[in-house]
């Protein structure tokens, strides 16, 4: 079971970075998408760690150190998820207003409606953490 879920999350990441490197087109060269991803996945992880840390306090764990197994997965997971929602579209974006196919002003409408979205989506991701947290602790007390 934890092997399948460390395969997933490796699918996962990868199509995260391919998607997003694809997506990069106006992007002026590699180091320049590299440093891009790697700005993307900190901010998302920050995100992620952020969703997840407000879930956790609905949930009291039997153990402290079940606590970071749980965590390691569930980022694992969830990172690369919220990446997918982010990164892509966001570089699309940088590249069409890097190109003038958008004015700066429609630029920031874009980002400020996906940013939205995207808060909507995380408080439904802690609602999701906790239940997931919760149903873990469940099968732990069986």
């Amino acid at each position: 079971m934890k092997l399948g879920i460390y395969i997933v999350a490796l699918i996962l990441w990868i199509v995260l970075c391919m998607w997003t490197w694809h997506s990069e087109k106006a992007f002026e060269n590699n180091k320049i998408k590299v440093m891009y991803i790697i700005a993307g996945i900190i901010v998302v992880g920050i995100i992620t760690l952020i969703n997840f840390n407000i879930s956790k306090l609905g949930v009291s764990y039997p153990n402290d150190k079940m606590i970071s197994p749980v965590r390691g997965i569930l980022l694992m997971i969830f990172i690369p998820i919220n990446g997918f929602i982010l990164m892509p579209y966001t570089s699309i974006q940088i590249g069409k207003l890097k190109s003038d196919e958008i004015k700066g002003e429609v630029f920031k409408r874009k980002i400020i409606i996906l940013l939205v979205i995207f808060f909507i989506l995380s408080i439904f991701q802690c609602l999701y953490f906790n239940n997931i947290q919760n149903g873990i602790l469940s099968i732990y007390h069986r």
